[in-house]
């Protein structure tokens, strides 16, 4: 009887050994993932200052399904970074959306399609000098003075002459560019659709607030930059040494 006394305590002791163990190794990983996910949370902020707690969400289970999801490319030659994939993957997007662009465009009243933005700056700006729109439109000074001028003669756009300036004149949107302007918003809002209406909403909005900063930085950079090679832009803005 004494004996089996002795076994019956010593199983109890054991089991709740056992369970005591397993509380605590649950609770631990508990603990690492609580530390992991606020490390990552720190580390996303550091790194997106005005984001919140929703883009990190976005981000962090955009992440971990890449994780698991396909490489791109069909595999097909892959770029030896991640900086060199991301841009290779929105070279292709752009060259797929100019393709659809072109087609979308046919039959539109507008004899240079490639002017649209411009088209588009007139309206944005009310009223603006040649040379702010186009460098709006981050192009070619000549190229751009081309395009207004067809725009101009396709009677989208009226020019004045600049009463602070009689060098320069100013232009802006006529009642017929307006109407072929909300023409070309149609096409493009199928374009949109066409190429993004499988992908979520949320992974829209972290593309947004993933890149918005890098558009706005380069587009500066772009503009201050025109007469400068590429060797003094990368010196100049370029990651630095060490």
């Amino acid at each position: 009887m004494f004996c089996q006394q002795k076994y019956n305590e010593f199983v109890l002791i054991n089991n709740n050994f056992v369970i005591i163990y397993i509380h605590l190794f649950r609770n631990r990983i508990k603990m690492n993932k609580t530390v992991q996910i606020v490390n990552e949370w720190a580390a996303y902020e550091a790194q997106y200052p005005d984001a919140d707690l929703e883009d990190f969400c976005r981000h962090y289970l955009t992440l971990r399904r890449s994780e698991r999801e396909a490489a791109p490319f069909d595999g097909r030659a892959m770029p030896p970074t991640p900086r060199s994939i991301l841009l290779k993957l929105l070279g292709r997007i752009v060259s797929v959306m100019a393709v659809y662009s072109k087609k979308a465009m046919r039959g539109v009243s507008i004899s240079h399609p490639d002017a649209f933005p411009l088209l588009n700056s007139a309206w944005q700006l009310g009223e603006a000098s040649k040379t702010d729109i186009i460098q709006e439109n981050i192009i070619e000074f000549s190229t751009g003075i081309d395009m207004l001028n067809r725009l101009h003669r396709d009677g989208l756009i009226s020019e004045r002459a600049d009463p602070n300036d009689r060098r320069s004149k100013l232009v802006r949107i006529t009642p017929e560019g307006k109407d072929v302007l909300f023409e070309i918003f149609g096409r493009f809002h199928s374009i949109g659709d066409l190429m993004l209406h499988d992908l979520p909403e949320e992974d829209i909005q972290l593309c947004i607030q993933l890149l918005k900063g890098v558009e706005n930085k380069h587009w500066k950079i772009c503009a201050e930059t025109k007469g400068l090679a590429f060797e003094e832009i990368f010196a100049a803005y370029g990651p630095s040494e060490g």
